[in-house]
Parts: structure tokens; sequence; C-alpha cells
């Protein structure tokens, strides 16, 4: 039996590259079903050797509000710690997952990674913020806001 995106006998098996570029065209389409069987493929290859490809496809699922399918590549991303901007650009948009799927506990976490690892990032510390704030913790909410705003006149 044939797996799913396997080349049928006698079919010239796609590289990796027209694979990625068709998961995206289908999941922005909204074509999810047939762009998960794509995105699959490609997600099946070592992270390391091809993170741009799996920044493009969890970039596709985020703009389309797949928060689900976005957040796993993302962490995988962050994983690679050869470009240490880059992964904290992937931590953000897992914390940004976590909360678009109301899961605050575990984006409050993330971001505040982030600021750990970047303390000048007023954007981190302001979401940081808001989700104290839904959380009941108002204090906390406005210390993270002081210090975003000292920063700003610095």
């Amino acid at each position: 039996p044939q797996r799913p995106g396997e080349a049928e006998p006698g079919c010239q098996e796609l590289n990796i590259n027209a694979r990625q570029r068709l998961a995206i065209a289908r999941i922005k389409m909204h074509d999810f079903d047939e762009g998960a069987v794509h995105a699959g493929i490609v997600l099946r290859e070592d992270v390391a050797d091809y993170a741009p490809l799996f920044a493009e496809i969890a970039d596709a699922y985020f703009e389309c509000e797949r928060y689900e399918e976005a957040k796993p590549i993302y962490e995988a991303l962050t994983h690679d710690a050869s470009d240490p901007v880059q992964t904290i650009q992937n931590l953000v948009q897992v914390a940004k997952c976590h909360h678009m799927l109301g899961e605050l506990q575990e984006a409050a976490e993330v971001y505040e990674m982030v600021v750990a690892a970047d303390p000048s990032s007023n954007a981190a510390k302001m979401r940081l913020a808001e989700i104290y704030e839904v959380s009941g913790e108002p204090r906390m909410a406005l210390d993270l806001v002081y210090q975003g705003n000292s920063l700003a006149f610095l």
C-alpha cells in the first residue's frame, strides 16, 4: 500500500521545496487537509536542515489562525540555538499560539522566558502584562508596564 505523499509508481517524487510551496498554497487556500499532507512530508525532515521551510509553514498556519498546527512547528524551531534572535522570535510565536488557544498559564511561562532572554523586549512585557491582568495578577502587570515605560524614556 502507498503512504500519503509517496509518488505513485512511474511518477517523479516532488523535491522538498516544491512540497513546501504546495503545503503553504493549500494552507492559505484553507485546504487544510491537503496542506497537512504536504506539510507533514516536509516536517518529517530535520528541522536544523530545513528551518526556513518549517518557519514558513508555521507562519502560514498562524496567519490562517490555525494555532494548534502552528505551535508545535514553532516549538521545534526553538530547539535550534544557532540563532538566538530567531529563537526568541519563535518563542514569541509559541506564546502567541498559547494565548490565542486560551492557554494563558503556558503563554505566560513562555513570555517570561522571552523577557528573561531579552529584557529589552517591551512587546513581550506588554503581552505578559495583559495575561497577568486577566489572570488576576494586577500588581505583576503594573510592574511590567512600569518597566516598559521606564525603558521608553531612556
